[in-house]
Parts: C-alpha cells; sequence; structure tokens
C-alpha cells in the first residue's frame, strides 16, 4: 500500500494554468447557486483573474506531489481572514483531504478568521460546521448574515 503524500504550494505563475482549470470546475460545481453560464468558448469568468495579488494568497493542494487535487484562495486584505473559494475535485471527496487542505491553511496563518458559505450550498455549511469544530474543539460561533455580494450566508467565526 502507498503512503498518501499531500502537499500545499502557494499559487504562482508556474502553477497558475492548474489552479484556472481546476477554478472552472468549481464555477460549473456551484452554478447552479451563482447562476453563472460559461461563455462562447465553455469557460466561466472568474472573480480572481490575477493572482497572487496582494488581497488574495492562494494554495493549490498536490496527491503524490504531481497531481493538483484542490485549492484554497484566502482573503488575507483584512484583520479577520477570510475563505474566499475553497475545492476538493469530486472523485477526492469523503478521504479527509478537504479537512487536511483546511487544517494546513488556518495553522499557516493564525489569527482571526471567517468562512462563509453561499445559501443553498447545505453540502458546504455541513462541511465546514464539522472541520471548524474539529479544529477548534468547537470553539466558534456560526450565524447567518446578509453579505453584500452573495446575499443571504452561513458565517462561522474562530481564531486559528
Amino acid at each position: 500500500m502507498s503512503i498518501q503524500k499531500l502537499t500545499l504550494v502557494k499559487i504562482h505563475h508556474n502553477n497558475l494554468k492548474a489552479f484556472k482549470n481546476l477554478e472552472q470546475s468549481y464555477e460549473a460545481e456551484f452554478s447552479n447557486l451563482t447562476l453563472k453560464m460559461p461563455d462562447e468558448n465553455g469557460l466561466f469568468k472568474t472573480e480572481h483573474e490575477i493572482l497572487p495579488n496582494d488581497k488574495y494568497i492562494g494554495y493549490l493542494l498536490y496527491y503524490n506531489q504531481k497531481t493538483p487535487i484542490g485549492f484554497c484562495l484566502v482573503n488575507i486584505s483584512d484583520e479577520v481572514k477570510d475563505i474566499a473559494e475553497f475545492y476538493i475535485v469530486p472523485a477526492m471527496r469523503k478521504k479527509k483531504f478537504g479537512s487536511k487542505l483546511a487544517f494546513m491553511i488556518f495553522n499557516k496563518h493564525p489569527g482571526p478568521w471567517q468562512v462563509r458559505q453561499i445559501n443553498g450550498a447545505n453540502h458546504a455549511v455541513n462541511f465546514w460546521r464539522n472541520v471548524i469544530k474539529s479544529y477548534t474543539g468547537n470553539k466558534y460561533n456560526e450565524s447567518i448574515v446578509q453579505d453584500d455580494h452573495w446575499g443571504c450566508v452561513t458565517k462561522q467565526q474562530f481564531v486559528a
């Protein structure tokens, strides 16, 4: 049995294409909630056209050092860090890779955090509740708030 190795790598120009490709899957998966449609080339317009930048730090999660299986974008522009986007490819879900990615991100950026889930993304709400509960020992706050960009969202707040 082989050992599964996960590697967290910052998104830079040399791996930006891998991120952009995974981001298309992410946008497609959430299109039923965001109502985004692809353009005439079948591509979704993404909000993070230029990375890295001063507002976001992006990370790719690699499986066995060569296969990108997920990503996380962290908004670092405010005092409270925010998970802007988070994605694990469907074939790698239910294997704790998402939890491991989240823990790596929180450990890398200690301090106050918030994580928000768009209305209707019940699977994401459950995922984040479980991850944050495990990470904090159930020491977090959750609320339903009105977000300027996404409308009604579920929000968890905690300190890493």
